[in-house]
Protein backbone atom coordinates (compact mmCIF):
# COMPACT_ATOMS: atom_id res chain seq x y z
CA UNK A 1 0.00 0.00 0.00
CA UNK A 2 1.59 3.28 -0.65
CA UNK A 3 1.90 6.09 1.04
CA UNK A 4 -0.60 8.59 0.71
CA UNK A 5 -0.66 12.73 1.48
CA UNK A 6 -2.75 14.14 4.16
CA UNK A 7 -5.21 16.37 1.57
CA UNK A 8 -8.42 14.50 3.03
CA UNK A 9 -8.36 15.43 7.18
CA UNK A 10 -9.96 12.99 9.62
CA UNK A 11 -11.71 14.62 12.65
CA UNK A 12 -9.44 13.41 15.86
CA UNK A 13 -10.35 14.01 19.00
CA UNK A 14 -9.66 17.37 20.46
CA UNK A 15 -6.63 17.98 22.78
CA UNK A 16 -5.50 20.45 24.99
CA UNK A 17 -2.75 22.12 23.37
CA UNK A 18 -0.46 23.79 26.23
CA UNK A 19 1.82 26.72 25.44
CA UNK A 20 5.52 25.47 24.68
CA UNK A 21 6.33 27.08 27.99
CA UNK A 22 6.16 24.67 30.35
CA UNK A 23 4.98 22.49 28.06
CA UNK A 24 5.54 19.11 30.34
CA UNK A 25 4.62 19.90 33.56
CA UNK A 26 4.32 22.67 36.23
CA UNK A 27 6.01 22.61 38.91
CA UNK A 28 3.56 20.53 41.64
CA UNK A 29 1.29 19.03 39.23
CA UNK A 30 -0.14 15.52 40.28
CA UNK A 31 -0.85 12.73 37.83
CA UNK A 32 -3.28 9.90 38.52
CA UNK A 33 -1.70 6.89 37.44
CA UNK A 34 -2.67 3.45 36.66
CA UNK A 35 -0.75 0.10 34.88
CA UNK A 36 -2.47 -2.53 33.20
CA UNK A 37 -1.73 -5.81 31.25
CA UNK A 38 -2.89 -6.44 27.52
CA UNK A 39 -1.63 -8.62 24.51
CA UNK A 40 0.89 -6.37 23.54
CA UNK A 41 2.66 -6.26 27.40
CA UNK A 42 1.89 -4.00 30.15
CA UNK A 43 0.93 -0.58 29.64
CA UNK A 44 0.87 2.42 32.57
CA UNK A 45 -1.52 5.35 31.91
CA UNK A 46 -1.13 9.17 33.82
CA UNK A 47 -4.13 11.40 34.10
CA UNK A 48 -4.00 15.56 34.61
CA UNK A 49 -6.85 17.63 35.50
CA UNK A 50 -7.11 18.17 31.66
CA UNK A 51 -7.48 14.67 30.81
CA UNK A 52 -5.08 11.69 29.02
CA UNK A 53 -1.51 12.80 29.28
CA UNK A 54 0.68 9.60 28.56
CA UNK A 55 0.00 6.38 27.50
CA UNK A 56 3.54 4.01 27.97
CA UNK A 57 3.70 0.35 26.46
CA UNK A 58 6.66 -1.74 27.61
CA UNK A 59 7.59 -5.80 27.86
CA UNK A 60 8.34 -5.36 31.28
CA UNK A 61 6.58 -3.73 34.47
CA UNK A 62 9.47 -2.17 36.11
CA UNK A 63 10.10 -0.09 33.21
CA UNK A 64 6.84 2.01 32.88
CA UNK A 65 7.19 4.29 35.72
CA UNK A 66 11.12 5.08 34.91
CA UNK A 67 9.48 6.04 31.69
CA UNK A 68 7.32 8.10 33.11
CA UNK A 69 9.44 9.50 35.58
CA UNK A 70 11.52 11.02 32.92
CA UNK A 71 9.44 12.76 31.12
CA UNK A 72 8.10 14.45 33.73
CA UNK A 73 10.71 14.85 36.39
CA UNK A 74 8.60 17.62 38.28
CA UNK A 75 5.37 15.83 38.43
CA UNK A 76 3.92 13.97 41.42
CA UNK A 77 2.33 10.80 40.63
CA UNK A 78 -1.00 9.12 42.65
CA UNK A 79 -2.27 5.80 42.39
CA UNK A 80 -5.49 5.73 40.44
CA UNK A 81 -8.76 6.04 41.40
CA UNK A 82 -11.88 4.23 39.88
CA UNK A 83 -12.08 6.86 37.16
CA UNK A 84 -8.55 5.96 36.33
CA UNK A 85 -9.62 2.59 36.26
CA UNK A 86 -12.04 3.29 33.77
CA UNK A 87 -9.43 5.13 31.37
CA UNK A 88 -7.08 2.06 31.20
CA UNK A 89 -10.37 -0.30 30.47
CA UNK A 90 -10.77 2.21 27.53
CA UNK A 91 -7.17 2.25 26.59
CA UNK A 92 -6.82 -1.37 25.97
CA UNK A 93 -10.11 -1.77 24.54
CA UNK A 94 -8.97 0.78 22.22
CA UNK A 95 -5.48 -1.21 21.68
CA UNK A 96 -7.10 -4.64 21.74
CA UNK A 97 -10.02 -3.76 19.20
CA UNK A 98 -8.31 -1.60 16.17
CA UNK A 99 -10.77 0.53 14.34
CA UNK A 100 -12.34 2.04 17.22
CA UNK A 101 -12.38 5.62 17.93
CA UNK A 102 -10.83 6.63 21.27
CA UNK A 103 -13.38 9.20 23.10
CA UNK A 104 -11.60 10.75 26.28
CA UNK A 105 -10.05 14.00 26.25
CA UNK A 106 -6.27 14.02 25.85
CA UNK A 107 -4.27 16.30 27.42
CA UNK A 108 -0.90 16.11 25.18
CA UNK A 109 2.44 17.91 26.35
CA UNK A 110 5.15 18.74 23.91
CA UNK A 111 7.22 21.71 22.04
CA UNK A 112 5.34 23.81 19.08
CA UNK A 113 7.29 21.99 16.82
CA UNK A 114 6.27 18.30 18.61
CA UNK A 115 2.11 19.44 18.61
CA UNK A 116 2.53 19.86 14.89
CA UNK A 117 4.09 16.89 13.98
CA UNK A 118 1.69 14.88 16.36
CA UNK A 119 -1.07 16.83 14.74
CA UNK A 120 -0.53 15.75 11.61
CA UNK A 121 0.28 12.25 12.55
CA UNK A 122 -3.57 12.16 13.86
CA UNK A 123 -4.70 12.77 10.23
CA UNK A 124 -3.59 9.57 8.91
CA UNK A 125 -6.58 7.27 8.17
CA UNK A 126 -6.86 4.55 9.36
CA UNK A 127 -5.10 1.20 7.26
CA UNK A 128 -2.93 3.95 5.79
CA UNK A 129 1.01 4.93 6.06
CA UNK A 130 2.62 7.99 5.74
CA UNK A 131 6.70 9.11 6.06
CA UNK A 132 8.83 11.30 7.74
CA UNK A 133 8.91 13.35 4.81
CA UNK A 134 5.48 13.56 4.08
CA UNK A 135 4.63 14.59 7.50
CA UNK A 136 7.37 17.46 7.21
CA UNK A 137 6.49 18.46 4.34
CA UNK A 138 2.89 19.22 5.87
CA UNK A 139 4.04 21.23 8.78
CA UNK A 140 6.17 23.20 5.93
CA UNK A 141 9.61 22.32 8.01
CA UNK A 142 10.77 19.83 5.19
CA UNK A 143 14.08 20.35 6.40
CA UNK A 144 13.37 18.67 9.61
CA UNK A 145 12.50 15.23 8.57
CA UNK A 146 15.29 13.78 11.39
CA UNK A 147 12.95 15.78 13.99
CA UNK A 148 9.70 14.63 13.14
CA UNK A 149 11.31 11.17 13.62
CA UNK A 150 12.68 12.10 16.86
CA UNK A 151 9.37 13.38 17.57
CA UNK A 152 7.14 10.47 16.42
CA UNK A 153 10.51 7.82 18.09
CA UNK A 154 9.01 10.16 21.73
CA UNK A 155 5.33 9.72 21.04
CA UNK A 156 3.65 10.01 24.62
CA UNK A 157 0.85 8.11 23.33
CA UNK A 158 1.00 4.55 22.23
CA UNK A 159 -1.20 3.43 19.06
CA UNK A 160 -3.44 6.48 19.85
CA UNK A 161 -1.31 9.43 18.66
CA UNK A 162 -0.55 7.12 15.77
CA UNK A 163 3.32 7.28 15.15
CA UNK A 164 3.72 3.61 14.17
CA UNK A 165 1.78 4.56 10.42
CA UNK A 166 4.84 6.87 10.13
CA UNK A 167 7.43 5.15 7.71
CA UNK A 168 10.94 5.68 6.26
CA UNK A 169 10.81 6.96 2.93
CA UNK A 170 10.44 4.11 0.57
CA UNK A 171 8.90 2.07 3.33
CA UNK A 172 4.47 0.85 2.98
CA UNK A 173 2.45 -0.95 4.28
CA UNK A 174 4.33 -4.24 2.17
CA UNK A 175 7.63 -3.13 2.04
CA UNK A 176 9.35 -3.02 5.80
CA UNK A 177 13.24 -2.18 5.89
CA UNK A 178 13.64 -0.26 8.90
CA UNK A 179 10.70 -0.55 11.00
CA UNK A 180 10.31 -2.54 14.43
CA UNK A 181 8.60 -6.09 14.44
CA UNK A 182 5.59 -3.70 16.84
CA UNK A 183 5.37 -1.64 14.50
CA UNK A 184 5.20 -3.93 11.42
CA UNK A 185 2.50 -5.83 13.74
CA UNK A 186 0.19 -2.79 14.44
CA UNK A 187 0.50 -1.56 10.72
CA UNK A 188 -0.09 -4.89 8.96
CA UNK A 189 -3.51 -5.13 11.57
CA UNK A 190 -4.77 -2.44 10.71
CA UNK A 191 -4.44 -2.72 6.84
CA UNK A 192 -5.77 -5.81 7.28
CA UNK A 193 -8.74 -4.70 9.82
CA UNK A 194 -9.24 -1.55 7.28
CA UNK A 195 -9.91 -3.99 4.30
CA UNK A 196 -12.22 -6.28 6.05
CA UNK A 197 -14.55 -2.73 7.44
CA UNK A 198 -14.43 -1.64 3.44
CA UNK A 199 -15.58 -5.08 2.46
CA UNK A 200 -18.76 -4.95 4.71
CA UNK A 201 -19.82 -1.37 4.14
CA UNK A 202 -19.10 -2.59 0.27
CA UNK A 203 -21.71 -5.70 0.84
CA UNK A 204 -24.08 -3.60 2.69
CA UNK A 205 -25.20 -1.25 0.44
Amino acid sequence: MPTLSHKKLSSPRKSRMPSSKNFLSPKHETFSVISGKCSFGYIQIALSDFGLVSVVHEDKMSILTDSLQARFPKTNFIKGDQKAKSVLALVIDFLENPGKQFDFPLDIRGTTFQQRVWREVRKIPFGETSSYSIIAQAINASRAVRAVGSTCTNNPMFVIIPCHRVLHKGESAKRFTHSSNRQRYLIEREVKMASKLKKMHASSH
